[in-house]
């Protein structure tokens, strides 16, 4: 879907405007609308699942950045990593070690299953 015009072909074929956004920013919009964080000036929401991802929101409203990705921490590398672990699993970016592959359900799975290291 990166790069497809799915919202576009998904109004089409349903002859109706379709918009498309990222989960973590409709959470963080929607805690700040009329959930736990209503009335608050900023609100964090975090998405863990199949990846993770955060979104940010200001006075109710999504806080994209500069970049379009505000909130994002899914593809910050994983501080405590060993020597032996390097490079780590790589993401779909081509980044590796990134924290999308260890928070998310299959990276504890990962993590979890692999023998623990002496100390």
């Amino acid at each position: 879907m990166i790069g497809k015009p799915f919202d576009r072909d998904l109004g089409n074929a349903l002859h109706r405007e379709v918009r498309c956004a990222n989960d973590a920013n409709c959470l963080a919009v929607s805690e700040a609308t009329d959930g736990a964080g209503a009335g608050k000036h900023v609100v964090f929401a975090v998405v863990l699942g199949t990846g993770c991802g955060g979104g940010i929101a200001v006075d109710g409203r999504v806080l994209n950045g500069r970049n379009g990705v505000a909130g994002e921490w899914g593809h910050t590398a994983l501080p405590w990593m060993h020597a032996d672990e390097f490079p780590g699993p790589a993401c779909y970016c081509g980044f590796v070690a990134a924290s999308r592959r260890g928070f998310p359900a299959p990276g504890w799975k990962t993590i979890t299953s692999a023998p623990p290291k002496p100390v």
